[in-house]
């Protein structure tokens, strides 16, 4: 029962840190899985990719439903990571548990410094409804990079995918945070498959994290915007940073 309401909690927690930022759910339930549900790092890879599969599509839906999503986009960032998620699903399995466990502390410290560099610009463009073919192609690369990151790490990448979104297709950040948690289902779910393919997904750890990170994703997703933005990135700086 304990193990449960642990796993409900963490899942909660993912869920909303994941649907208010549309980054950070999986990197923190890869540690967290390794030592609050005690799994190995492979193990805590692939289950993570369970949780956020989950809550990205939880949270991707409600803020497509609420018109501040890019679904095209979504589906050219997801479709050119599948590709990479398995890549990084094989590489995973290929790689030590010391490399992985250090690349991903390295990780973390990127994601700590991008998330502590303040707001990005938000100016009402109505660029991003028109996608340029030269910028379009660049996403088509870096969709590629974000899944074999997705496969390896088990993480969706979205740190990295909120960033590129803003900066390359030019999309508001509002836009940007609806449009990484559809990139992040499908990358997540991709990667899912390659990890369920070598055995490395534990239900008995995930399911209950994952109806966590499901309700999670719902509220954070109603009321994310109700939450200032610079204390959201403090904050989050600095669980990443511990």
């Amino acid at each position: 029962m304990e193990e449960i309401v642990i796993g409900l909690s963490l899942g909660l927690l993912i869920g909303m840190t994941l649907a208010i930022m549309g980054a950070g759910g999986s990197i923190l339930a890869v540690p967290a899985l390794i030592f609050a549900a005690d799994l190995s790092i492979r193990e805590a890879s692939g289950t993570a990719l369970l949780i956020v599969a989950g809550a990205a599509l939880v949270g991707g839906f409600t803020r497509w439903r609420a018109g501040v999503a890019r679904v095209d986009i979504a589906v050219t960032f997801g479709l050119t990571g599948i590709a990479g998620a398995f890549l990084g699903a094989w590489l995973n399995q290929q790689a030590s548990e010391d490399v992985i466990i250090i690349l991903l502390a390295i990780v973390m410290l990127i994601a700590a410094l991008r998330m502590a560099q303040g707001r990005v610009d938000e100016s009402a463009s109505e660029e991003h409804k028109h996608i340029a073919g030269a910028r379009l192609a660049l996403a088509l690369v870096v969709g590629v990079g974000l899944g074999v990151m997705t496969g390896f790490f088990g993480v969706g990448g979205g740190f990295l995918i909120v960033p590129a979104l803003v900066l390359v297709l030019r999309l508001p950040m509002s836009w940007a945070v609806g449009t990484s948690l559809l990139v992040i289902s499908f990358n997540a779910t991709a990667g899912l498959a390659g990890h369920l393919a070598f055995g490395e997904v534990n239900f008995g750890a995930g399911t209950p994290a994952l109806i966590g990170a499901a309700l999670g994703a719902g509220l954070g997703s109603r009321f994310g915007q109700r939450i200032k933005e610079s204390w959201l990135r403090s904050a989050f700086t600095v669980l990443l940073v511990v």
